[in-house]
């Protein structure tokens, strides 16, 4: 009976403490996480602006591979909304409510049941490649008393998530970086002698050395003069393959013969990139081009065409490969 006394007092004087320590503690906490990141601000600024590039390194969506997340609002910058339904995260939504361009952006997340929480971004940049990004998370109104005394230790909590996710940034940003940039540009008319063909994906690269071989043979035997490296112009494919067109420049009109055809191109207006190394992740450059001809609402005028400034058989290291990717526009 003495030691469940005793029990109920101790029990008694631990929450007088609690309720008693909860007054002098703060109604809000504040953490704060910094990394240097080898990008210009600009290249940063963009993914954390933008909440559907979240996808790509927010420490949020790793933690749930099932959760649903939708937008609204502008794409990017101020309003620009993204909430999402987790078992594992509970639901919220995220806010930009200040975007101010390259230097700083602030944000808004409700986690509906578990409180709200203010986010602040800064990018100092230290110079044209490397930037100081810091996250400042402040988590308002802790309710008295637990949230509070929780507030505490919230930095063991929350911390640790917002150093995965400005490691994730810093990944994404670095490589971000290392892509060449997307111009607009204005294309030369050129001739060209060049071979129609077609091919199912698996021997597409056989049947471009065939062609291009067979282009370069004729130049040669004819004397004719070349003004550019070789390229490809993708007209059509299917499950099963691709038809294509591959082509040699040259200096002026000039015949060819059997099925090497001589072919005029006039001067266009491209949307261009250049893709590095081999060209099993050429996808990945073709869908940055699609994804800037969507933003900025361009008009696609024909195939896109693929120039190899780089020579395979003159430089064996696929990491040195430059293909230049363009897409025919509209201006």
């Amino acid at each position: 009976m003495k030691i469940l006394k005793a029990l109920g007092i101790f029990i008694i004087i631990v929450i007088v403490i609690i309720l008693i320590a909860g007054i002098f503690l703060p109604k809000e906490t504040t953490i704060q996480k910094s990394i240097i990141i080898k990008a210009s601000s600009k290249t940063i600024f963009q993914e954390v602006n933008t909440p559907k590039k979240w996808e790509d390194w927010g420490p949020y969506q790793e933690s749930d591979p099932t959760i649903e997340i939708t937008y609204s609002g502008p794409e990017e910058g101020e309003k620009a909304k993204m909430s999402w339904i987790s078992k594992d995260i509970g639901d919220g939504t995220f806010e930009i409510t200040r975007s101010l361009p390259f230097k700083n952006i602030q944000t808004k997340i409700d986690f509906i049941k578990n409180g709200e929480a203010i986010g602040d971004w800064k990018f100092q940049e230290l110079d044209s490649l490397k930037t100081k990004v810091d996250w400042t998370v402040s988590i308002q109104n802790l309710a008295y008393p637990i949230g509070r005394i929780y507030g505490l230790f919230i930095d063991r909590g929350i911390g640790p998530v917002l150093v995965k996710g400005l490691k994730s940034l810093k990944r994404t940003a670095e490589k971000e970086s290392s892509l060449a940039p997307i111009i607009l540009s204005k294309g030369d008319a050129f001739h060209a002698l060049i071979v129609i063909d077609s091919s199912n994906y698996q021997n597409m690269t056989t049947r471009f050395a065939l062609d291009f071989n067979k282009i370069a043979k004729f130049i040669l035997t004819k004397n004719y003069t070349i003004t550019g490296p070789p390229f490809s112009i993708f007209d059509n494919s299917t499950m099963s393959g691709i038809s294509f067109k591959v082509g040699i420049p040259i200096s002026s009109e000039e015949l060819g013969e059997n099925n090497i055809k001589y072919e005029f191109f006039p001067e266009s207006n491209y949307l261009e990139t250049i893709h590095y190394g081999n060209y099993n992740s050429i996808s990945v450059t073709y869908n940055r081009l699609n994804n800037e001809i969507n933003k900025k609402n361009l008009k696609i005028i024909g195939p896109a065409m693929e120039i190899y400034v780089t020579d395979p058989g003159a430089v064996p290291d696929t990491n040195k490969w430059e293909t230049k990717v363009l897409i025919p526009i509209k201006k």
